[in-house]
């Protein structure tokens, strides 16, 4: 008996990591850094504990930068780590994630591919909430690519969240960044709302509920050369506005994707449980069959038997007397001379007959 095909049960992917998306030079790296280095002191309630020691040196080691006047230098690998999460009472566990901007083109605008960017996609997928990072200037002054990128690439990213299960309601923030060298641009389009509305309004159309916020996670100056350098004097702002807004619904959103989980996994060792006992039934069956096939064939050889034998004794009754002697008659041979003639009986004379 050939056994019904069992149905894999796909899990939904467990959503548990606040995701920044932005492309090159979205200011991804500057942003994580100081956003750690003010949710570690606590301000404003929230604060952030990197659960493995690299992210915390490398977000410190990045702050030291940019108070003495330096850029961090562009992302070369991507960073993730878990990082523990409290505000006013919820607290979770997400994964913070930092990666080249290349990587967002090659993922959202060129299809994916290669490991990084499917890596990226696996991330965005697992996302209780997303922050994207958009420059200003480069939506209104970038190149063609650039502006895709922001453009295109950032349709396709919330598209994609919006479409996969329990994606409907994750929570999205859009920080433009560098609001400090963009203030007017922002302004003059009322402010950031109005600024992704007016400029970027297929984000808004796919994106569906989100939250603009201005954000500046390090305001600028210009050094002796005329070249904008960090200066830190002054508090990155709106950085941990977004973070609170993810984390008003965050928990709603994993504790939903945790429910599902755990039905999934309920499901799942239902079937299995069903797979066991129909393979059991099946060997079951099988043996039943050949000890019947067993008893079949022993019968009907005995019954086989039993008929030669009686077959036999029959024919041996139903044989008469005279067949058994002139089967025992020894027979003469041909070459054999003729029997003698008596002499009397060789002189007698024939006997006449009558008229």
């Amino acid at each position: 008996m050939i056994s019904p095909p069992e149905f894999e049960i796909c899990l939904p992917p467990a959503r548990d990591r606040i995701l920044l998306l932005g492309r090159r030079k979205a200011g991804k790296t500057v942003f994580l850094s100081r956003l750690y280095e003010q949710a570690w002191r606590g301000n404003d309630g929230l604060h952030m504990r990197a659960v493995d020691g690299s992210l915390h040196e490398t977000c410190m080691d990045m702050v030291d930068q940019l108070k003495t006047g330096l850029w961090p230098a562009a992302t070369a690998g991507s960073l993730s780590s878990g990082v523990d999460v409290s505000w006013h009472g919820l607290h979770t566990t997400m994964v913070l994630l930092d990666y080249p901007g290349e990587v967002f083109r090659r993922a959202f605008v060129e299809g994916g591919g290669d490991d990084q960017s499917d890596k990226l996609l696996e991330h965005v997928d697992h996302a209780a909430a997303v922050i994207l990072l958009i420059d200003p200037g480069n939506v209104q002054l970038g190149g063609v690519q650039e502006v895709v990128d922001d453009d295109y690439g950032m349709v396709q990213a919330v598209d994609r969240i919006r479409q996969s299960p329990d994606g409907a309601d994750v929570p999205i923030a859009v920080a433009l960044t560098k609001c400090d060298e963009h203030l007017g641009l922002v302004r003059d389009s009322g402010g950031a709302r109005g600024f992704v509305e007016s400029h970027l309004p297929n984000l808004v159309r796919y994106g569906g509920r989100m939250r603009m916020f201005a954000t500046a996670a390090v305001r600028t100056r210009l050094d002796a050369l005329g070249q904008q350098v960090p200066n830190t004097q002054h508090e990155a702002a709106g950085l941990l506005d977004a973070v609170k807004y993810c984390m008003k619904h965050v928990d709603r959103q994993m504790e939903v994707s945790s429910q599902r989980q755990e039905e999934a996994n309920e499901t799942r060792r239902q079937q299995e449980a069903e797979r066991l006992d129909r393979v059991a039934a099946s060997q079951s069956q099988r043996q039943w069959i050949a000890f019947w096939i067993v008893v079949v064939v022993v019968a009907l050889t005995v019954i086989g038997l039993a008929l030669v034998v009686s077959f036999g004794e029959s024919s041996a009754e139903n044989s008469s007397p005279a067949d058994r002697v002139e089967v025992s008659a020894p027979t003469s041979d041909p070459l054999d001379p003729p029997p003698e003639v008596p002499p009397a009986a060789a002189n007698k004379p024939p006997a006449e007959q009558s008229p």
